[in-house]
């Protein structure tokens, strides 16, 4: 297939539809043109581009495939482009299958695994993934309700997914300035696949710059982190965010993420004296009757929106909601990613029918399944990037969709206690 793009144009193959934002909000920051798009077929031409493959809780031999279909479907960039397989911060999903099958379809040699985050709490070091010092398997992660987290060895769990030769590149090799020469002598030796320590954002400068030395450029992988990176690198003038447009209304915010950081964010932007929070109840979503329960939500959502309040559904009714999934999948007979199809499912419908009889000056999808399924129900095609709110609230609007004012999203994940609370009050300001 011809190539599509020309030039230092990025594509960058994101698992799923937040991780996809956090990553080319980067480089819309610095003044690029950034989509995401969520179906290959429809990808524009544009400076940086990311596809949504929506396969973080596929199995391994799905997710190759959608890999594989992407890059098959799209087109590489031309001579000197930079293709980017973003995975999870934390190693949820499927890294080593996918990075293996972007290798593949790709007829790149090697990769470059460089996974830090560090303005978001993620290190690397002696190639374990550490959050906020912790090995990510000792964290919440290690529960999460989809893709649990069972392993911080960066090479053990690519290694596991896909039989591919590895080589770790310490802090010592990145921080002596020869991080270039041990990568060329790497994929001259025949190792696939380097996994690379950083702490700090100069770390991960350093990882670009030798990347970008290479006399022919390697598969890059990893967080936004590494995506920032090079962002800077290739639009080093900084342009300014656009504000957010004029609109009247309230703010609907859905938060899907049963994170432990979701759940603060909720309580504490539960004090503000204009926000009507609803918790729903997973067993009624999910159960025969679930219709009737659906009505019921959205009467009360409209309710509150028609009269001016902010309103907040959250999946969940309780702190420890995300281990009763087990119990969940047990009594319905289903599996973690079919409960967490059906739950999303929900809140997608549950989204379009409140829109149908109320109009929010915009929306705030938290949790990359539960956005990617709103998106759906509202038709999008893609996302088009204008900035960030908050460090981890890219904001921008769908394309292809009737619903045309102002999204932001959000890894479930990420942020402080207050960042939820800090987008109602942007909010609020920028739309008076």
């Amino acid at each position: 297939m011809e190539a599509q793009y020309q030039g230092d144009n990025v594509l960058i193959l994101a698992d799923d539809f937040t991780g996809a934002n956090d990553a080319a909000v980067n480089f819309a920051l610095n003044g690029a043109q950034a989509m995401v798009m969520f179906h290959p077929e429809n990808v524009p031409q544009a400076q940086v581009v990311a596809v949504n493959t929506d396969s973080r809780a596929l199995a391994a031999n799905q997710a190759e495939q959608a890999i594989k279909a992407a890059i098959n479907t799209v087109g590489l960039p031309g001579h000197s482009h930079w293709l980017v397989k973003k995975i999870d911060s934390t190693l949820r999903g499927n890294p080593g299958a996918e990075v293996s099958a972007a290798l593949q379809a790709s007829g790149l040699a090697g990769a470059v695994v460089a996974l830090a985050s560090p303005g978001l709490g993620r290190t690397t070091t002696n190639g374990q993934c550490l959050v906020k010092g912790i090995p990510v398997n000792q964290t919440e992660f290690a529960s999460d309700p989809k893709t649990p987290v069972t392993d911080a060895d960066i090479i053990h769990v690519l290694q596991q997914q896909a039989e591919r030769v590895c080589y770790l590149a310490d802090l010592a090799c990145v921080r002596q300035g020869n991080l270039a020469a041990t990568l060329q002598a790497c994929f001259a030796r025949g190792v696939e696949v380097v996994v690379v320590d950083s702490e700090t954002a100069p770390d991960l400068t350093r990882v670009i710059e030798a990347v970008a030395s290479l006399p022919v450029r390697p598969l890059l992988a990893g967080s936004a982190g590494i995506c920032e990176a090079l962002a800077q690198y290739l639009f080093p003038l900084a342009a300014t965010s656009p504000l957010l447009p004029h609109s009247s209304g309230p703010l609907l915010a859905v938060v899907g993420s049963m994170s432990e950081i979701a759940q603060q964010q909720m309580q504490a932007v539960m004090q503000h004296p204009l926000v009507t929070h609803m918790a729903l109840s997973a067993e009624q979503a999910l159960s025969a009757d679930s219709e009737s329960y659906l009505h019921e939500c959205v009467q009360a959502a409209v309710a509150a929106l028609n009269s001016g309040r902010h309103c907040v559904i959250s999946t969940t009714e309780h702190h420890d909601a995300r281990h009763q999934v087990a119990r969940l999948c047990q009594r319905y007979q289903l599996n973690r990613a079919q409960l967490g199809e059906k739950l999303c499912l929900f809140l997608g419908r549950l989204t379009q029918a409140i829109l149908s009889d109320a109009t929010p000056g915009g929306m705030y999808l938290s949790g990359g399944d539960v956005a990617i399924a709103v998106a759906r129900v509202l038709g999008a095609q893609g996302f088009t990037i204008h900035g960030r709110i908050a460090e981890c609230v890219p904001w921008g609007e769908f394309t292809g969709s009737q619903y045309l004012r102002p999204v932001m999203t959000k890894a479930g994940g990420f942020g402080n206690t207050d960042t939820l609370l800090e987008v109602v009050h942007f909010f609020e300001e920028k739309t008076k």
